[in-house]
């Protein structure tokens, strides 16, 4: 399995399991497909916000709300279909339990990771690529 899909299945993985003993398996599932399309998300907002301050150009945040909104769907429609409608996400979630303790820990680090430092960049460039922001 490649890094990067290692990688998204174990935010899923982290995203479902967060408080899942409160939850039926369908809203972990959901949670876990909100997670994954939230973080991705965040990177893309990112991103734009600095190519909006290099370039000077609205990409993104120059569509419609309509159009940001139908776009976040289709993503979250695309995540759900891998995820849980192929299946991938739920089996990788249920054989994660079986991984040795050292790779469970390792990827489960990863993961966390992952999503601190995108959160983190996201912060950042909301704070540097503002409009406005000096160069």
């Amino acid at each position: 399995m490649n890094r990067l899909k290692q990688i998204y299945l174990t935010v899923f993985t982290l995203f479902f399991r967060a408080a899942a003993d409160s939850w039926t398996a369908s809203i972990n599932a959901w949670k876990g497909v909100v997670g994954v399309t939230m973080i991705e998300w965040a990177i893309l907002v990112a991103v734009n916000a600095w190519l909006q301050w290099w370039l000077g150009t609205k990409l993104l945040f120059g569509l419609e709300k309509w159009a940001f909104y139908a776009l976040f769907l289709l993503s979250f429609g695309v995540n759900y279909y891998a995820l849980i409608t192929r299946g991938f996400g739920i089996q990788y979630e249920q054989d994660f339990s079986t991984l040795p303790k050292r790779e469970r820990t390792s990827r489960l680090v990863i993961g966390i990771s992952t999503v601190v430092v995108i959160v983190g960049l996201l912060v950042v460039s909301f704070y540097t690529a503002r409009p406005g922001a000096p160069r």
